[in-house]
C-alpha cells in the first residue's frame, strides 16, 4: 500500500516561538540536538515521532491495500520518514523536506519502504 505525505508549508513557530527563540541556550539546542528540547506546552520531538509512528502503524494496518494521501508539515514528513527507516528523533537534522515535495512510503506486511523523498517533480518549473 503506497502512502505519501506531502508536505504543504514549512511548520510555525506558534505562539510561543518568539519567546522560546529569544532563549539563546534553546535555540542552540534546537538548531544542534532538537531530539533532546523540552520547552514548556510544546510538544517534544520525541513524542512526536511517537504520535506519527503510531499514527503510520494505524494507517497501515487499516488501509487494506488503499492509497493514502497525507498532507502535512515538514516535521511529520520527517518523523514519518524515520518511522520508515525505524530510525529516530536524531535523525531530525540529517532529514531534509523541500516545500512543497512529495514523499511516497510503501507500507506493507514485511514492514514500510522509502520510495521517493523530496519530490518536487509536478511543481511548476521543476523538470519532469
Amino acid at each position: 500500500m503506497p502512502v505519501s505525505v506531502s508536505c504543504t508549508r514549512v511548520l510555525g513557530r506558534g505562539s510561543q516561538g518568539q519567546k522560546w527563540l529569544a532563549d539563546g541556550r534553546s535555540w542552540w539546542v534546537w538548531r544542534t540536538a532538537p531530539e533532546t528540547l523540552d520547552l514548556d506546552g510544546r510538544e517534544t520531538l520525541t513524542a512526536l515521532y511517537a504520535r506519527v509512528a503510531d499514527a503510520f502503524e494505524d494507517l497501515a494496518r487499516s488501509a487494506d491495500a488503499a492509497t493514502v494521501v497525507v498532507f502535512t508539515h515538514e516535521a511529520v514528513v520527517r518523523a514519518a520518514v524515520a518511522w520508515t527507516l525505524r530510525v529516530g528523533p536524531a535523525t531530525y537534522r540529517h532529514i531534509d523536506v523541500a516545500n512543497c515535495s512529495i514523499t511516497t512510503i510503501h507500507a506493507s506486511t514485511s514492514g514500510p519502504r522509502l520510495v521517493a523523498h523530496n519530490d518536487t517533480r509536478h511543481l511548476p518549473g521543476r523538470e519532469r
